[in-house]
């Protein structure tokens, strides 16, 4: 899923399934069913995020999460900006606008021309590393040094 672009749980789930029935007519074997369920399990223990960029992959809603493996306030906020700094329109923790990826057509979101892919691939790939670890710290200060689990934010409001 290229920079700038986004997609659902469910549509990998229907890749998937897509796949699959390759597989299972080249094989003659029964089709394993994936549900989005499935496929948000298996990102939410991706090690290697963001640079396996599980943070382009939103439920069918579009309301962001932090990721699994990280229920914290910190990184719904640096995925949030992940999003954001790669072209990515959020508010109040929703995508609002985007790419959609995979010619999938998720209502509301533009397409993205190979040329534009290519420009946000190249400016994003040009930061490296460094785009994390910077939303990192920029969270950190604003945040005070402080992790915050969810919930806890309302609790001491």
């Amino acid at each position: 899923i290229p920079p700038g672009s986004v997609t659902t749980y469910t549509d990998i789930a229907r890749i998937v399934r897509q796949d699959q029935r390759t597989l299972e007519e080249q094989k003659n074997k029964d089709v394993l069913g994936q549900t989005p369920r499935a496929v948000a399990v298996a990102l939410s223990r991706n090690p290697f995020a963001p640079f396996v960029p599980c943070h382009r992959v939103v439920p069918l809603t579009h309301t962001l999460t932090a990721y699994a493996s990280q229920k914290t306030s910190r990184y719904l906020t640096v995925r949030t900006q992940l999003l954001e700094s790669e072209g990515v329109e959020c508010v109040g923790g929703v995508v609002v606008g985007g790419r959609a990826w995979g010619g999938v057509g998720t209502d509301g979101w533009k397409r993205q021309s190979e040329a534009e892919l290519q420009r946000s691939f190249a400016s994003w790939r040009s930061k490296g590393g460094k785009v994390l670890q910077e939303l990192l710290e920029e969270v950190d200060r604003s945040m005070g040094g402080q992790e915050v689990e969810e919930g806890e934010e309302e609790a001491a409001a």
